[in-house]
């Protein structure tokens, strides 16, 4: 076993005795007065890294994460390990310690994810497999608020009976409360087969960690209507549902405490593209991207970011016939801002997202991509309350950013930061927007990036107001991560020419209006049912095919289903006027008062229809959210 020697680094970052962030007036150059300390390397030399952060704590210590890929105490594949070492208030990192299991299965896929909180509290997860069960499993390890890291822990085990197969290139998102409580969201198959369904899909589930105790897997993702199977029934909705994938989780919690999980949802054969698309649980279930009829569209989840002051900020790819669209939403449950960030001639790929005091940044690398990866960058920004900006061009002098990397971070007045490694120099920049175009921080020698495997890991800023960067760089045969801070954070520069006019904001979830069950007419066929787990007390049920719900005609832009789910309910089919406006299924886990919020429309009038699309399934209403034009 390696013996690990603690030492003293040149990086300078406390919680007292510094001087206080600049102050900057408004100038052409938003850096006047900052700069950077001494880099100092954080991991040990001579050993291969895949990936690595550096995270500031309230304390006003840090904690390090990286991933080796090669076991520095025997060979194998990798990466293999995780390592973490954290460096006190005072300035003294103590020696490395491992956290995680030891694996040789890794050469494939980037199996480690972690996220840590501002109190010290982490987690990480991988995939694992067991040799004595023959079977992969999820693993975790988190670390308390007091520094200590708990032993490693068996979230989930395939064909338990909750959870089904689990493969190795799963993936899997981790986020840390504000609390220290702890979510793990991974993909597996279904543990069985309900009658005539298939198991083969992979689902979203979650379990959450709070001390040493985790909750059983639950399944979160939204399932595919119905396509017919081996059935002898004359109409195809009376027979068992096969379910289509959901997968990609995203995973994180905002300042409140709210938990929000993301994941993507794909149609099975056959079945309407409408109701595939982007799927976000925080209070409610939301639908905000979907596909349509005329062009079925597959889509990547490319990121989120919680705000610390509530809600959450996501972008997607989607894929259309004339390429691949960005898109992003910055918001709440059922409010919020979507907007177009890149048009699908673009292609581009998200680097970053970051959402702050409403304020939301998404950060994409548009092709052609060169051989080390690098692209031109764009970014698009949205302020709080308001609409998206289509995704611009980064330029620094006049000439386009072109780099690998595109951490980002925004700064409590909202100025946007990104940092990248720049292509032509291998040499690490930190941007924020000037007068015109884009300024980089003067490194004056000190943060000096240089090298091919430069790789920025990690940018956050400090409670006391800094920078603190994390990255890969090329160090005695090795890779090594390097950590580097500020003195202050760059000032906001007043636009060139004056900004367009505002937009009036999205209306937030106020806009809605929620109409009881009580207050909508029911056609023969619906019972009531009262309890105290209902909205109001009441709801509806019924199992009879075309049974209706209807509010009289109204003037709307979007509609929502207050609806019961299980794990064998039905589906309906929501209308205004002769127009369907989609499918909402009501399958998954057992739950009340989940709202199946479907897209924004243009607003039309009309009679609002609710209409059960299966038959002798379960269809529970509690009502309906509309929202008027």
């Amino acid at each position: 076993m390696r013996t690990w020697i603690a030492v003293a680094v040149g990086l300078t970052l406390a919680a007292t005795g510094l001087p206080a962030p600049a102050v900057h007036a408004a100038a052409p150059d938003p850096w006047v007065g900052v700069a950077w300390t001494t880099p100092g390397a954080v991991s040990p030399a001579g050993v291969d890294l895949a990936a690595g952060g550096v995270w500031p704590l309230a304390d006003g210590s840090l904690l390090a994460l990286w991933s080796v890929a090669d076991d520095p105490t025997d060979a194998g594949d990798g990466p293999a390990q995780v390592w973490s070492r954290t460096r006190t208030s005072d300035g003294l990192w103590g020696p490395p310690e491992q956290v995680s299991d030891y694996q040789q299965y890794f050469t494939t896929y980037p199996n480690f994810r972690w996220d840590v909180n501002a109190t010290g509290a982490a987690v990480v997860a991988w995939t694992q497999y067991d040799p004595g069960a023959t079977s992969w499993t999820y693993r975790a390890v988190t670390r308390s608020t007091s520094g200590a890291w708990a032993a490693p822990h068996t979230v989930a085990v395939e064909d338990t009976g909750t959870v089904g197969s689990i493969s190795l290139s799963g993936s899997k998102a981790v986020a840390v409360a504000p609390d220290g409580d702890t979510t793990v969201a991974f993909e597996a198959r279904e543990a069985q087969e309900d009658p005539g369904e298939s198991s083969a899909d992979p689902e979203v589930f979650r379990t959450h960690g709070s001390g040493s105790t985790w909750t059983t897997p639950e399944e979160v993702s939204v399932e595919t209507p119905a396509i017919p199977v081996n059935c002898l029934e004359p109409d195809p909705d009376d027979c068992p549902d096969r379910e289509g994938p959901s997968d990609q989780p995203a995973v994180a919690f905002d300042g409140s405490g709210q938990e929000w999980i993301g994941w993507i949802h794909r149609e099975a054969a056959d079945e309407p593209a409408e109701e595939a698309g982007v799927f976000l649980r925080g209070s409610t279930t939301t639908q905000l991207a979907t596909g349509s009829e005329l062009e079925a569209r597959s889509f990547a989840l490319a990121g989120i970011d919680a705000d610390p002051t509530g809600g959450v900020a996501v972008a997607w790819h989607r894929q259309v016939s004339t390429g691949t669209e960005t898109w992003a939403h910055a918001g709440g449950d059922i409010g919020g801002a979507t907007g177009l960030i890149t048009a699908a001639a673009v292609n581009g790929a998200v680097r970053s997202i970051a959402m702050v005091d409403g304020h939301a940044l998404v950060v994409v690398g548009v092709p052609p991509a060169a051989i080390d990866g690098s692209r031109n960058l764009h970014a698009a920004l949205r302020p709080p309350g308001g609409s998206w900006g289509s995704g611009a061009a980064m330029t620094e002098d006049g000439a386009d950013v072109f780099g690998t990397g595109g951490r980002a971070v925004l700064t409590p007045a909202g100025v946007p930061v990104v940092a990248y490694a720049h292509a032509s120099t291998d040499r690490g920049r930190v941007l924020a927007p000037a007068e015109s175009g884009w300024s980089s921080i003067p490194f004056s020698g000190a943060l000096d990036l240089s090298g091919p495997a430069t790789a920025v890991q990690s940018l956050h800023i400090a409670p006391d107001g800094r920078l603190l960067a994390g990255w890969l760089s090329a160090d005695e045969g090795g890779d090594r991560l390097h950590a580097g801070a500020s003195n202050g954070l760059p000032g906001a520069v007043p636009p060139l020419t004056p900004p367009p006019s505002p937009q009036p904001p999205t209306p937030g979830p106020a806009a809605f209006t929620t109409v009881d069950d009580g207050a909508l007419m029911r056609s023969a066929g619906w019972k009531r049912t009262r309890a105290p787990s209902y909205a109001g007390g009441t709801a509806v049920l019924t199992k009879r095919r075309g049974a209706t719900l209807s509010l009289r005609r109204t003037t709307l832009d979007q509609v929502g289903v207050l609806v019961s789910t299980c794990r064998r309910c039905g589906k309906v089919d929501v209308f205004v006027g002769r127009t369907r406006i989609g499918r909402v299924s009501l399958k998954g886990a057992p739950a009340h008062q989940q709202l199946r919020l479907l897209p924004m429309f243009s607003a039309r009038t009309g009679k609002v229809r609710v209409v059960v699309a299966t038959s002798g399934r379960t269809i529970r209403v509690d009502g309906l959210a509309i929202r008027t034009g």
